[in-house]
C-alpha cells in the first residue's frame, strides 16, 4: 500500500497521526474500487463495507486478480489491519464514511442512482433540468446502477499530480480534475485518480507544460463514488488548446472565502468523501481541495513547514510533492490551490500558486457534489476524539 512521499516528521506527533488517518481512509476507498472493478456482480452480497473487508478469502481473491493486471497484490490482512487500527485508536466513526460510500456505490438506499448522478457531477445551477438528460442528448454520459459507474466521453481535464513508474511501460499514478464538457458550459467538477503508462503520462505532462489541457475522446469508465477512472492509454485522449480556461474554471469551482476557509480549518464541514481528492503526494490520502487568497509567510520547501495566513487563520504548509502545476516558493500574496488532509485540515499541501491578478478572472461557483453534504457527518464528529472537543 502506498505511503506518502512527504516527510511527516515535519509535523508534531498528533498531526502526523491525524494525517495517517486520511491516508488510511484513502487506502480503504481504493480497496472498494478494486472490489467493484474486478467483481462487479459479486459485491452486492456484502451489505456493508465492514462485511466486505472481513471476508478474507474474497479480499485475497480481489488482490490476486488485481496483481494479474499489473497491481502489487498484497495481503488482505493489511486492509483489515487498517480497519482495526482506526478503531483501536478511537476513530471508529471514520469507518462510517466507508459504509456510506459502499451504500452509494452498491445499494442506493440513501439516494437513487439518477438523483445521485445529477447531484454528484457538474455545478449548482438555477436551471430546472436533469443534467443527465442533457448529457445524454449530447451522447456524452450514461450510468450503471450497481456498482455505480459513469461512462463518459468528450470531457476536458487538467493533470494535477503525477507519480511516474520505474519504467516507461510501468503504470504512473495521476490525479486529474475533470472539467468542461466539450462545446458546452457544463462541467463535471470531479477529481479522479487515473492510472496510465508512464510513457503516456510523460507525454500528457509535456503537452500540459506547453499550455494544453486534454480531452477524453472515447468512452471511459468513471467510478465517481470512489474517485477513480479506468486505466487507459494516451492514444485515447488528445490535447486541446484551452488549458487557461480549464484552470480558471477549476479555481472558480474550488474557491472559498475567508469564512468558509475558517469553517474548514475548524472541521465544521461535512466529511463528504465524494468532494475530496485522493492526493498522489499523500499516498492516496483523502483531501479537501481548496482555492483561496492568502499570504505565504515563509519560503515554501520540502524540508520544513511554512505558514500561510488567511485573514486571522494560519495553517502549516508544504509543497505537494508530485504536483505538475506551477508553484511559487517565495513569501508573498498569492491565490493558492491547496489539498488539506480531511482529518488534519490545518495542514495544507500547496498544489499551485497564482498571481492575485487572477482573481478578476474567477467566477466562484459551487460544485454540485456539495449537495450531497447532508449524507455525511461533519469532520469534527468523526475525526475528533472526545478528549479533543
Amino acid at each position: 500500500m502506498s505511503l506518502p512521499p512527504i516527510d511527516l516528521s515535519l509535523f508534531d506527533k498528533k498531526v502526523r497521526g491525524k494525517i495517517r488517518l486520511a491516508v488510511s481512509m484513502g487506502q480503504l476507498l481504493h480497496f472498494i474500487y478494486l472490489a467493484v472493478k474486478n467483481f462487479p456482480d459479486r459485491v452486492a452480497k456484502y451489505s456493508s463495507f465492514l462485511q466486505l473487508i472481513n471476508d478474507k478469502e474474497f479480499a485475497a481473491e480481489v488482490l490476486r486478480k488485481e496483481s494479474r493486471f499489473g497491481g502489487r497484490g498484497g495481503s488482505p490482512l493489511k486492509y483489515l489491519g487498517l480497519v482495526n487500527a482506526i478503531a483501536q485508536r478511537g476513530y471508529s466513526r471514520l469507518l462510517e464514511l466507508a459504509d456510506i460510500v459502499w451504500d452509494l456505490t452498491v445499494y442506493h438506499s440513501r439516494i437513487d442512482p439518477k438523483t445521485l448522478f445529477n447531484n454528484i457531477v457538474g455545478l449548482a445551477s438555477e436551471k430546472h433540468y436533469s443534467l443527465l438528460d442533457e448529457m445524454r442528448i449530447h451522447g456524452k454520459a450514461t450510468y450503471k446502477r450497481s456498482p455505480f459507474i459513469m461512462n463518459i466521453r468528450h470531457y476536458n481535464y487538467i493533470t494535477v499530480e503525477v507519480e511516474y513508474g520505474g519504467r516507461s511501460e510501468a503504470l504512473a499514478k495521476t490525479l486529474i480534475y475533470i472539467g468542461s464538457l466539450a462545446d458546452t458550459n457544463e462541467s463535471l467538477g470531479l477529481f479522479a485518480r487515473f492510472s496510465v503508462r508512464s510513457i503516456d503520462a510523460e507525454h500528457v505532462v509535456r503537452k500540459q507544460e506547453e499550455g494544453c489541457a486534454h480531452r477524453l475522446i472515447k468512452t471511459f469508465r468513471l467510478y465517481p463514488t470512489v474517485l477513480r477512472m479506468q486505466r487507459l492509454s494516451y492514444k485515447r485522449v488528445y490535447p486541446v488548446q484551452n488549458q487557461r480556461s480549464e484552470v480558471l474554471n477549476m479555481l472558480s469551482e474550488l474557491f472559498i472565502d475567508d469564512k468558509k476557509f475558517a469553517s474548514l480549518i475548524n472541521m465544521d464541514v461535512p466529511a463528504n468523501i465524494l468532494a475530496m481528492a485522493p492526493s498522489i503526494s499523500l499516498g492516496g490520502g483523502l483531501c479537501f481541495a481548496t482555492a483561496f487568497r492568502g499570504e505565504l509567510l515563509d519560503f515554501l520547501g520540502i524540508e520544513k513547514e511554512a505558514k500561510i495566513k488567511v485573514a486571522d487563520t494560519v495553517i502549516k504548509a508544504i509543497p505537494s510533492y508530485y504536483s505538475v502545476l506551477d508553484c511559487q516558493k517565495s513569501p508573498g500574496d498569492y491565490v493558492f490551490m491547496v489539498f488539506h488532509p480531511f482529518t488534519a485540515p490545518k495542514v495544507g499541501l500547496v498544489v499551485a500558486t497564482y498571481s492575485t491578478n487572477v482573481l478578476g478572472s474567477l467566477k466562484p461557483k459551487r460544485r454540485n457534489v456539495s449537495s450531497l453534504d447532508n449524507l455525511f457527518p461533519k469532520v469534527e464528529e468523526v475525526a475528533k476524539l472526545p478528549s479533543e472537543t
